[in-house]
């Protein structure tokens, strides 16, 4: 197999393929394949392609999207160029572009032409993808194995696709030159193939600008002229313990990167897991924490907030999973002023349809299994107190929170699914009677500190979790 599958998206205009043909094996000294990706009822250019006994890609839906996704998806060469039938190869392009693929983050990798936008060093209106990175990250965060959003006709794909990779430090420009001759340049004649993006133009924009808050770093509208203008965009933190159970922690940190909308900062923090979850976490692409003895849930709490480099920090248990666009939701509360944490509405195996409050949860407005904060309530509250170990951080912030006049809130329209404290019940079935002695306390600090009788949420937690319940009605015998 050759190195470079190098697509060609064409449509009416059969007689200018023999040329583009010709160009690109001149200067393409890398082994590759030229794939022609014709629409069905174009039968002149299939013709002319099959006459020219170069590779044929039949697509029906007619979009320059679509093509190349469909062409990705029919090759299997490691790197895949991404063109168009007006555009000509310059001498070297291949191997200057290769070059910067010699660094193995790297994913996306722009040619330089004529147009202002290229002159940023951050846009190449045609460029190279290695497979392995579309295989393993996808070229947009909410779909998954495809280089450009199926959302898009034409226009402005590939400055999503582009500054997703600049997110992630996986994109490069390089020093190859690409001309592209077209219309708007006066470099091309109009034609009914570019009537086409016209005609799309008005989705492709309101497209973009529904989705731009995703990925964009730089403003698109200023790089078209030429000009590098940061994009002042919302991020979030999410931290999530991990304790063993790694398919789960899998399907959490998967679900992760196919619903949120926000850019987010991703923290594990291992607390002394299993090898096979050690291996994971080590294998993903986030910040990542591994204690070398247990230091139990409140305190990796605590440590991934003080982590967070965001505002808006989220903590995630690792056995959920996440609703589309759950985040959104969430930040729109923490932007009101009065409130400070604002939690999701839940599911889990005993209960199909989401809730907020719940007795098992103290009807309280927060939940544990995951919740987001603003970070900077923390210089008012503080931390959670270090002699609560695994249980009743929740209450505590609950409490904390409404005693400075904040609140903590839920939102019906964020949800999760939570399997049901895996890892929790990991630790009993391991060390049965610490969890139970540390449950013991964690229940005593929370009373101390705030004076309130926990005796009720007590019983409630031993009875989920099969294990014995305190006895007496006074908060102190459960110390004993």
């Amino acid at each position: 197999m050759n190195d470079i599958a190098i697509l060609i998206p064409t449509y009416g205009r059969h007689l200018r393929l023999e040329s583009v043909a010709r160009n690109i094996h001149q200067f393409t000294t890398t082994p590759h394949t030229i794939y022609f990706v014709c629409e069905n009822e174009d039968k002149e250019s299939i013709a002319a392609v099959l006459h020219m006994k170069e590779e044929c890609i039949i697509v029906t839906g007619g979009t320059y999207v679509s093509a190349v996704n469909a062409g990705y998806r029919s090759t299997g060469e490691p790197f895949i160029f991404c063109g168009s039938d007006d555009i000509t190869f310059s001498p070297n392009w291949d191997t200057l572009m290769l070059k910067e693929m010699e660094d193995p983050n790297i994913g996306i990798v722009g040619a330089m032409d004529e147009w202002e936008i290229s002159k940023t060093g951050l846009h190449g209106s045609h460029f190279l993808v290695r497979r392995t990175y579309i295989e393993k990250q996808s070229g947009v965060v909410d779909e998954q194995n495809v280089i450009y959003s199926s959302q898009y006709i034409h226009v402005m794909c590939d400055i999503e696709t582009e500054q997703t990779a600049m997110g992630r430090k996986a994109f490069a420009m390089s020093k190859a030159f690409i001309s592209h001759k077209h219309w708007y340049m006066k470099t091309a004649e109009m034609d009914k193939t570019y009537q086409r993006p016209i005609d799309g133009q008005p989705h492709d924009e309101k497209t973009y600008n529904k989705r731009r808050e995703k990925f964009e770093l730089y403003r698109f509208e200023d790089l078209f002229q030429g000009k590098i203008v940061p994009v002042k965009k919302k991020s979030i933190t999410v931290v999530i313990p991990s304790y063993h159970q790694m398919t789960y922690l899998k399907q959490t940190v998967q679900s992760l990167a196919q619903n949120t909308f926000y850019p987010y900062e991703l923290i594990i923090i291992d607390d002394a897991s299993d090898k096979e979850t050690v291996e994971y976490i080590e294998r993903q692409d986030c910040i990542k924490v591994f204690n070398k003895e247990q230091k139990y849930v409140n305190a990796n709490w605590n440590k991934g907030i003080e982590m967070a480099s965001n505002r808006f920090v989220c903590i995630a248990n690792n056995d959920i999973t996440f609703s589309k666009n759950w985040d959104k939701y969430l930040v729109e509360e923490l932007e009101k002023e009065e409130v400070w944490i604002a939690s999701p509405f839940q599911t889990d195996p005993a209960y199909s349809i989401p809730y907020g409050k719940h007795e098992r949860s103290g009807n309280i407005d927060l939940r544990g299994s995951c919740f987001m904060l603003d970070k900077t309530m923390i210089d008012t509250v503080g931390y959670i107190p270090i002699d609560m170990l695994i249980w009743f951080g929740d209450w505590w912030f609950t409490w904390v929170v409404a005693k400075n006049n904040h609140k903590c809130v839920f939102t019906d329209k964020s949800c999760i699914h939570h399997y049901g404290s895996k890892s929790s019940i990991d630790m009993m079935q391991e060390r049965k009677r610490l969890f139970f002695q540390i449950l013991r306390g964690d229940a005593y600090a929370f009373h101390i500190r705030t004076g309130i009788d926990i005796n009720h949420w007590l019983e409630i937690i031993y009875d989920n979790l099969d294990l014995p319940s305190p006895t007496g009605n006074n908060i102190r015998n459960i110390w004993k």
